[in-house]
């Protein structure tokens, strides 16, 4: 898992988060001479993620040959809930080392920090303290087991034995091992000190640790994500007027490489910044990855990621993979080489800042219509409703069926957490301007009298619009209740002509009350002008429900 954009030559390391990978890795390691050599250079999402690929045997292999910094960052990415230690995590971790016996046991008590180890016992164990070797032992209820101290004036009270984790019961064995110096100072420990006091100390530690892989605190992360003028950066790069670029030094996770090679914006610039005979371009290539590591895990911190899901890891640098793309594209950077030129001269960081600055405006347009009057009087049909949703998110999201064929149906299907993307091109970001112009037009449309229910009823913006198609003969727009022979009739009528003759006839009507142009493609992909492309798609998608309910699909009485 080479830190660098250059390829690693014939180095046997995972190159991607992939499972098959991490097995092959896996696989490697165990017929390795030096397995210190492949694992040293691990990125700790990347060992984390071996770790879960393998076996008990492989675990506890890997935990004996992590780095004290290696051990340290897979506690801090794995067993932690927020900002509070999860010491069954920290259990789960540790439990392959602790089972290879007394000094496995051993070693994990060494590797973990005072606080955690602390925390740990004091979950599952009472110190009892006797001032003289000849008191009696203390007394415990029967469900708890009580273990004595070599030195006699310990005991060590397993308050519930039958499900105390064999993992506590071998440290236990290991901390009993250490000389009376060092177990009395953890028992003492384990009776005086604050869990409150402890869990602050570890947070203290931890967060210092984490910043040091670039990871933040959540307002930190914030800072990422304010959003930032896209021309006021691309004006900078084109005055040179540079953000100074500062060296880290963190491992590219294999887990944030492989989203990275699945643009090809992105991807081409790589490749330029890593064969170029530029010396700047050159140098740039090898400090690049360690930002965007870096970079990455300060968003996981925006985004309040929970850092022990990897599946949650993946599609949070999938989502800052995203925004980096867009806001090169952004700044002018749509081909390869003006984005690699973009990426030689700005920390990765300010184009975070730039797709926000392209987004956010998308985002206050949503919530805005959400927060509409007149569109919150009647219910949005499928495609609007998702499509509002997408864009409301702090960091807004699409779906790729809301430009497609599919948003013509009253069919659409409501989209999967996983199956949204982040925006991350200009036709993504044209696509849900357009839906937004859509519904801003329906907004001006539905505050004039006659476009809405007299009696409040909650119909689908298809209905009403249908529905004032049907009464369209009066001259003005109304949406009086059909009597349901009437309706269905109605149904039945325009059905029974084929979808480009029924769309031309219910605009020769709409238009003069809709105050559109009535001439135009009958195709709302190919419709400009958002009020009469929304009243297509209403139409396309009114007349589908019309062929299976007739009568509902209009305002009935």
């Amino acid at each position: 898992m080479s830190t660098t954009i250059r390829k690693s030559g014939n180095r046997v390391a995972p190159s991607s988060a992939s499972k098959e990978t991490a097995r092959q890795f896996l696989r490697a390691l165990k017929d390795a001479d030096n397995p210190l050599e492949l694992t040293e250079p691990l990125a700790p999402q990347d060992l984390l993620f071996a770790f879960f690929e393998a076996d008990d045997e492989q675990r506890a292999d890997l935990l004996a040959l992590a780095t004290e910094e290696q051990f340290h960052s897979m506690v801090d990415l794995y067993g932690w809930s927020g900002w509070t230690p999860s010491i069954e995590k920290v259990e789960e971790l540790i439990a392959p080392l602790v089972a290879t016996g007394l000094g496995g046991a051993i070693r994990a008590m060494d590797r973990l920090t005072d606080e955690m180890r602390t925390l740990l016992f004091r979950r599952h164990l009472v110190v009892h303290q006797r001032e003289h070797l000849d008191d009696d032992a203390p007394e415990v209820p029967e469900t708890s087991d009580l273990i004595p101290t070599a030195d006699g004036y310990y005991f060590i009270e397993i308050p519930d034995a039958e499900n105390c984790p064999t993992v506590v019961r071998q440290l236990v064995d290991g901390l009993l091992f250490r000389p009376f110096e060092e177990y009395h100072r953890e028992l003492e420990a384990i009776r005086w000190e604050l869990e409150s006091s402890l869990e602050e100390d570890a947070l203290r530690w931890r967060t210092g640790r984490m910043a040091d892989l670039g990871f933040g605190t959540y307002e930190e992360g914030l800072r990422l994500l304010a959003p930032l003028d896209p021309s006021a950066v691309a004006a900078r790069l084109k005055s040179r007027r540079t953000t100074p670029l500062l060296r880290v030094d963190n491992a590219l996770p294999a887990l944030y490489r492989e989203k990275l090679e699945g643009h090809p914006l992105l991807e081409g610039a790589f490749s330029l910044l890593a064969t170029s005979a530029d010396p700047q371009w050159q140098a740039r290539a090898e400090t690049l990855p360690a930002e965007i590591a870096s970079m990455t895990n300060l968003f996981l911190s925006a985004i309040r990621c929970d850092l022990s899901d990897l599946d949650a890891v993946a599609a949070g640098a999938g989502m800052a993979r995203d925004l980096l793309a867009l806001g090169l594209s952004a700044v002018g950077g749509n081909g390869p080489s003006d984005a690699a030129n973009a990426l030689v001269h700005e920390v990765p960081g300010t184009f975070i800042q730039a797709a926000m600055g392209v987004l956010t405006p998308l985002r206050q347009r949503a919530r805005q219509l959400k927060k509409s009057p007149s569109l919150r009087t009647v219910r949005l049909d499928p495609v609007y409703h998702v499509a509002l949703d997408c864009l409301s998110r702090d960091i807004p999201v699409w779906w790729p069926p809301l430009s497609g064929p599919e948003a013509l149906s009253p069919a659409f299907p409501e989209p999967l957490s996983d199956e949204m993307t982040v925006i991350s091109s200009g036709n993504d970001v044209t696509a849900a301007a357009r839906m937004l112009d859509e519904l801003e037009r329906l907004e001006e449309l539905f505050e004039q009298p006659g476009w809405l229910p007299a009696d409040g009823a909650a119909a689908l913006l298809s209905s009403v619009v249908l529905t004032v198609l049907a009464n369209g003969g009066g001259g003005a727009p109304s949406c009086e209740p059909l009597d349901a022979d009437d309706a269905e009739q109605f149904a039945l009528q325009f059905c029974d002509r084929d979808m480009e003759e029924a769309l031309a006839d219910a605009l020769a009507v709409l238009a003069p009350l809709a105050d559109i142009d009535e001439e135009g493609p009958l195709e709302p992909a190919h419709e400009d002008e958002p009020l009469r492309r929304a009243l297509l798609r209403l139409l396309c998608i009114g007349r589908e429900r019309m062929v299976s309910e007739p009568a509902t699909a209009l305002i009935a009485r």
